[in-house]
């Protein structure tokens, strides 16, 4: 499987299967499917000494988004633009992927204007009465962050090529110093070694 790992070949053990199933339900929920009829069945081989397990899952209809919240980041752009982004909306079908991918759209927009250290954290409220979930983003643009070169110009296009907290969108020393020698290196090759 690649969502967990299956203990093909080892000692059977119904904790183990019990631990499987509850990874599962969390990867159906993950999906919006809060409410699933999961049973576990076992076959015993006893010629061959086998375990057979069997996952029976019967999902309820997946949840819809109920409500989209989000609060912080208006100061950049504006409710719209931000909703725009995050590409989920009521009535739509409940997956935390899409949500996942939306807040790195979110963090995307943020680092392009030059905003590093963007958080986006994601809050959802499922209702298993209704079978809906209401979505509460919270968006923390962090910190602009201006790069400018002294005495040359080098493109803005260029300089996000060269200093990498652009495309890692966070800032630390290492990533200062790498930006430190890639320019350096550029310069060079553009003829400039003081």
């Amino acid at each position: 499987s690649s969502f967990f790992r299956l203990p093909l070949g080892e000692k059977f053990s119904t904790v183990q299967a019990e631990r499987l199933a509850e990874q599962t339900r969390s990867l159906l929920e993950d999906q919006g499917y809060f409410k699933p009829d999961l049973k576990v069945e076992y076959a015993f081989e006893d010629v061959t000494r086998l375990v057979h397990v069997l996952f029976r899952v019967a999902p309820e209809p997946r949840a819809t988004i109920a409500h989209v919240q989000i609060q912080g980041g208006e100061q950049t752009f504006d409710h719209t633009e931000l909703l725009d982004a995050l590409g989920v909306k009521p009535d739509e079908a409940f997956s935390a992927d899409r949500l996942s991918d939306g807040a790195a759209r979110i963090r995307n927009k943020f680092n392009k204007l030059g905003f590093l250290n963007t958080r986006v954290s994601i809050d959802n409220q499922p209702d298993r009465q209704t079978n809906t979930v209401d979505v509460a983003i919270t968006v923390d643009p962090g910190e602009y962050t201006l790069v400018q070169t002294r005495g040359y110009r080098i493109s803005s296009k260029e300089l996000r090529n060269l200093i990498p907290f652009f495309e890692e969108g966070a800032v630390d020393t290492d990533l200062v110093e790498e930006g430190r020698v890639r320019t350096v290196a550029y310069m060079q090759r553009h003829g400039y070694f003081d």
